[in-house]
Order: C-alpha cells, then sequence, then structure tokens
C-alpha cells in the first residue's frame, strides 16, 4: 500500500527473480558486477573529482496518459543504475533543455520538455562535495537566465 505500480512491478519482478531457485548463483554474478563498478569508479576518480551525466536518455513521460510500456519506463532510468549499484553520493539537478540541431535529438525537441536531469556523482562518502557541487550548478543556471 502507498507504492506506485512502477514501484510495485519492480519489487515484484525483484521477488521472482531471487525466488527462481537461482538466488546464489545470480546473487553472486550480481556482486561480481558490483565490485567490478565499484573498481571502475574508484579508478574514475583518482583522475577527476565530480562526474556530470545526464540522468535520462529520454525526456519524460506525460502523467495524464499515453505514456511509455512497462518495458520502456524500466528502461528510462538505466543511467542511474551504475551509480546506485556503486553506492555512490548523485544528485540530480534539472537543467534548461536548449534549442538543438535538427534531426538530433527529436525525442526531447517533440516532448516539449523545458529541463532535463543531470547527475552529479562523486566518490563514496563524498556526499558534502556533491551537494556542493549541485549548488554551484543551479546557481549557474540560475545567473544565465538573469
Amino acid at each position: 500500500d502507498g507504492f506506485g505500480p512502477e514501484v510495485v512491478r519492480r519489487v515484484l519482478a525483484g521477488n521472482a527473480v531471487l525466488s527462481a531457485g537461482l538466488f546464489h548463483e545470480r546473487y553472486e554474478a550480481a556482486a561480481k558486477i558490483r565490485g567490478a563498478l565499484r573498481a571502475q569508479f574508484r579508478e574514475l576518480f583518482r583522475e577527476v573529482d565530480l562526474v556530470l551525466v545526464p540522468t535520462a536518455l529520454l525526456p519524460p513521460h506525460l502523467v495524464d496518459g499515453g505514456g511509455p510500456g512497462a518495458t520502456e519506463v524500466l528502461g528510462r532510468d538505466i543511467l542511474t543504475v551504475p551509480m546506485s549499484l556503486a553506492g555512490l553520493p548523485t544528485v540530480s539537478v534539472p537543467v534548461p533543455v536548449e534549442a538543438r540541431i535538427e534531426g538530433e535529438d527529436d525525442a526531447w525537441r517533440e516532448s516539449g520538455a523545458e529541463t532535463c536531469g543531470m547527475q552529479v556523482v562523486g566518490p563514496g562518502l563524498c556526499d558534502d562535495l556533491v551537494l556542493d557541487a549541485a549548488e554551484v550548478l543551479e546557481k549557474f543556471i540560475a545567473s544565465r537566465r538573469e
């Protein structure tokens, strides 16, 4: 109770995967992937302080119907998954969508979306750094609107 249909769908899918009698095999495979992601991010953060990446590949769908199917919805947050699995602090900042070249990013232009999310990602346990950078980004965006 209290959860939307998308949350319920994901919880049920997760339970089905783990209860299919292959729990240990799947858990071990997932743990290896998580470990590899953490190692890759540790290497990355030796070179840079923060990473800025889109939150979603596609524009948001309309709430009042005509939205994507369940499979497409599952893929919309794919760019948040690596950071989540690696346990990294991340915040999404709304960034204005600017005019684009005809033919490129048609989905964004046609959606009428005024903003897109950009994730500010930092190394583990550096939540303050991520939040400070997000605040700087928000102030920069606000200054460009003036």
